[in-house]
């Protein structure tokens, strides 16, 4: 599991914790203004925030994975070798 995943995990567990003030503090970090909407609306938004940050950042980085992965798989290597 990636590590940006398992942080934004931990954040969305904690959500239900945290009380509503803590709650709205997180909010205002990410968004600039408040809804008049309940704590599950707040916590629901955040959480898809957090997942969509952590998905970002995996895929930045997933095109280099695959290019190693290719190297370590590549037959073309094997062939320049025996040539």
């Amino acid at each position: 599991m990636d590590e940006a995943y398992r942080i934004a995990l931990m954040k969305i567990v904690s959500l239900g914790t945290l009380p509503k003030p803590i709650l709205w503090t997180v909010w205002n970090k990410y968004f600039p203004r408040r809804p008049h909407r309940s704590r599950r609306y707040l916590e629901t938004q955040l959480a898809y925030l957090f997942q969509k940050q952590a998905f970002d950042e995996m895929i930045a980085v997933m095109p280099q994975k695959r290019v190693n992965a290719g190297v370590k798989t590549s037959l073309l290597k094997l062939q320049i070798k025996n040539k």
